[in-house]
């Protein structure tokens, strides 16, 4: 699962960020770091000019950050892939999959209600709905009584894409019309000539004073979201854009 990092270091004359939850850290999970004071990306996993090295829970950046300060705020995206929310304030009881009050739908191809050895997990109101989509949850935790393990149901079936320019620099625009969603992939497109901004209404790709989050060309963002039409993009050069992959 892809998190934010939020326990970490950062030596900025030498260009090191210190992982506290992960001894050793895996290069290929380390996704994007950002300066989130200076607004400047230090690290990307697909730029070699934004790369670093690792060394047990050490990351050295390729980015020159002396000229930053150790107590700026970095942003670490991770790829973690035994990451868990927790709910056990949530949970109120462990019932067979079926009926409205679970966490899910009552069936997928791999797991159904039926199954003795699958339950779902009825939850009170404190578990968090940001994941929710418009036809029902997007991701449904789930445990299986065989294995004593929790599995993750993702409820996605479909997908589309489409393409985004930015006609005048400066004026941000929607990624699209109205169009539900559960998440989105947003890549900038690889000619452009200068960076493009994602973010919400009003997102600036003005370098360093603007907001948002910067795309340089071929630079790709993931975002949970429930509707395109709240995703907004801003570039530096007219007629320069994003391309983008969304999923229902």
């Amino acid at each position: 699962m892809k998190i934010i990092a939020e326990n970490y270091s950062f030596d900025a004359s030498e260009k090191k960020v210190t992982f506290t939850d992960y001894n050793p850290i895996i290069i290929e999970r380390v996704l994007l770091i950002i300066n989130v004071t200076d607004n400047i990306i230090i690290y990307n996993f697909n730029k070699s000019t934004l790369g670093g090295t690792a060394a047990t829970n050490v990351l050295t950046l390729t980015y020159n950050t002396t000229s930053m300060s150790d107590t700026d705020k970095l942003m670490i995206f991770y790829d973690d892939p035994d990451y868990v929310t927790s709910v056990s304030s949530a949970v109120t009881s462990i019932v067979p999959g079926t009926g409205a009050t679970n966490l899910g739908k009552a069936e997928d191809a791999a797991h159904s209600s039926s199954d003795v050895g699958v339950m779902m997990l009825a939850v009170s109101a404190n578990l968090p709905t940001a994941r929710a989509g418009s036809d029902g949850d997007y991701q449904s935790l789930c445990v299986d009584s065989a294995s004593g393990g929790l599995y993750v149901r993702n409820s996605i079936s479909g997908i589309g894409h489409g393409v985004k320019t930015v006609t005048t620099a400066g004026t941000d625009v929607a990624l699209a019309a109205s169009t539900p969603c559960h998440k989105v992939t947003i890549q900038a497109q690889t000619d452009n000539t200068s960076v493009i901004a994602v973010g919400g209404s009003g997102v600036d790709a003005t370098i360093a004073t603007g907001t948002g989050i910067l795309l340089y060309p071929g630079d790709v963002f993931e975002l949970d979201i429930d509707n395109l039409a709240d995703v907004y993009i801003d570039s530096l050069v007219d007629g320069e854009g994003v391309r983008f992959t969304y999923f229902t």
